[in-house]
């Protein structure tokens, strides 16, 4: 079993003042010849997308990573890119040119859900690909060398060569298939693995990193270490060895009812509760390193019970992150119930800014700015009643995303949480949000006010795409967001849409900006240097390919 990190280091993703446009006014349009630059072509294959039966009961995991899929992927050195065609075709395309550099077996089950085909160049000449439903195919110069079965289906996140042996890192549920449906994902259902791939004597492969969470990533690369970008964090942990004990963890707990904000001498946490809840029902006990919070059974009719709703209580003190001083707190009124307010100081001497609340993460929101506080106040009183009276393990997730079918999944996104392990090491930081990734790169584009930030884990501030946030938050159909080191791109969804192309300032005040008329329902895309940006998609002719050159 791995040493686990018992607390993660702050990552810390500070602008670069220096590489900021505090003057920057406006983009400004400018003119695309599409007959001089924009080529097309006709695709040999379409992409490999099996359609999911009508009545088919998917989760919301399974939704989003289906809906916002990269058919696409960078060939090595982000020379060319690459699909999976429906008859299992690797397919790549470069220079202008298609050609097919292999072919896998497309598997075919009943029993459960999987995802897209999909494939990764990870070396020169060595191609690693799923067919989306367990199997995986290793590749050398268009020959399949070895392959493998899984029982649970599996995402082809990224794949690259470290000194001289290939790895890559996939991800899948903890649970094996019983009925094909994803419909209720368990709090630590799914499973990361960083996999070194042996190819002789015999084709096998041992995992040598593996992560738990509640969600598929957004964003998961090798560097050649573990990056993620997720909405709640993984864990590292160590692999079972009986099959069946990866079972783990299904007896979800609730999610926590509260929120905090904090400054760098105070926390002030909030939690809502019942109208109708007395202040004599309420116990709460401080230590300069514990808090333990306790609801007594209620001693009426009228009065709500809340002795087994809330997770934030514990038989013992819970352990706080860092150590605090005096401690008080405050039952009071709101709109729609009470709240509990709690607030603590912080010691002098301590960490100023803490990860989180306790010493165990529960995933709860951490608001920055005080007016947001209402808002999510709202949110949690929303489903306060009904917990007040039941609680069912299995809606843990769900309620912790406030009832997928009556919100906007955006509109409860508490940020994404960008996660770096290096070994047994993570290194972490909340409340951001992923605005874009790179084509070829192993940055991230983060929002920061109305800008994009490029962020490096290691160099820190790298780049910045003025008023990027603004003008993505204004695309409502927007499908991929990427980004080199010249210009941001953002392609829009349905056969209508458009590929606007943002450039970095050069006077600072003043940048370019072009919109590219796709006339395609895109499914994917790349990037070649000195071709440009490369999309798949099915057009009114059927599938086909565009190059837009002249970036």
């Amino acid at each position: 079993m791995p040493d686990l990190p018992s607390k993660p280091e702050a990552l810390k993703l500070v602008p670069n003042k220096a590489r900021l446009y505090p003057k920057f006014q406006s983009f400004k349009l400018q003119q695309y010849a599409e007959e001089t630059h924009l080529k097309r072509f006709p695709l040999p294959v379409p992409p490999s997308r099996p359609a999911l039966p009508n009545n088919a009961r998917v989760g919301f995991q399974d939704v989003r990573v289906r809906t916002g899929w990269n058919h696409l992927s960078q060939g090595w050195q982000g020379q060319s890119v690459l699909y999976v065609g429906s008859g299992g075709e690797i397919v790549r395309l470069q220079g202008g040119q298609v050609s097919m550099v292999g072919k896998i077996r497309l598997g075919s089950r009943t029993d459960v859900y999987g995802y897209y085909a999909d494939v990764i160049e990870v070396g020169q000449g060595m191609l690693v690909a799923t067919d989306g439903l367990g199997q995986l195919f290793v590749l050398q110069n268009g020959e399949i060398v070895g392959s493998w079965q899984e029982e649970i289906p599996f995402i082809l996140f990224d794949g690259r060569v470290v000194d001289g042996e290939p790895y890559i890192l996939i991800c899948q549920s903890l649970q094996p298939p019983s009925e094909p449906t994803t419909a209720k994902p368990l709090k630590g259902e799914y499973l990361i693995q960083k996999l070194k791939l042996q190819l002789s004597p015999s084709f096998s492969y041992t995992a040598t990193a593996s992560l738990t969470g509640a969600e598929i990533p957004k964003h998961a690369i090798l560097t050649p270490d573990i990056l993620l970008v997720t909405t709640s964090p993984y864990r590292l942990t160590s692999l079972p060895l009986d099959p069946e004990e990866m079972d783990v963890d299904t007896e979800a707990v609730p999610p926590p009812l509260y929120t905090f904000f904090q400054t760098d001498t105070d926390i002030d946490i909030s939690i809502p509760l019942p109208l109708n809840t007395p202040k004599s029902a309420i116990q709460i006990a401080f230590s300069t390193s514990t808090l333990k919070l306790h609801f007594l059974p209620p001693k009426s009719d009228d009065e709500p019970d809340l002795s087994e709703t809330y997770p934030f209580q514990t038989a013992e003190e819970k352990p706080l992150w860092g150590a605090v001083g005096e401690s008080t707190w405050t039952l009071s009124q709101s709109p729609g119930g009470k709240v509990l307010d709690i607030h603590l100081e912080k010691l002098p001497g301590g960490p100023t800014r803490w990860l989180r609340l306790f010493e165990d993460e529960d995933g709860a929101e951490e608001y920055f700015d005080p007016s947001e506080r209402r808002s999510i106040l709202e949110r949690l009183e929303k489903y306060t009643q009904s917990a007040s009276s039941s609680y069912d393990p299995g809606d843990a997730v769900r309620r912790r995303f406030v009832l997928e079918e009556d919100e906007d999944i955006d509109s409860v996104d508490a940020g994404d949480i960008i996660q770096y392990f290096r070994g047994t090491q993570l290194i972490e930081s909340h409340g951001h949000d992923l605005l874009a990734v790179p084509f070829v790169s192993q940055t991230l584009g983060v929002k920061v006010s109305i800008d994009m930030c490029v962020f490096d884990m290691v160099a820190g501030h790298v780049m910045t795409v003025p008023a990027f946030s603004f003008v993505a938050s204004s695309k409502r159909l927007r499908k991929y967001s990427r980004y080199t080191d010249d210009f941001a791109v953002i392609i829009e969804s349905g056969k209508g849409g458009n590929m606007y192309v943002y450039y970095l300032p050069q006077d600072g005040e003043i940048a370019k900006q072009i919109v590219v008329r796709l006339g395609l329902d895109s499914l994917g895309v790349g990037f070649v240097p000195g071709e440009g940006v490369v999309i798949i998609g099915e057009g009114e002719n059927g599938f086909e390919g565009i190059v837009v050159g002249g970036l």
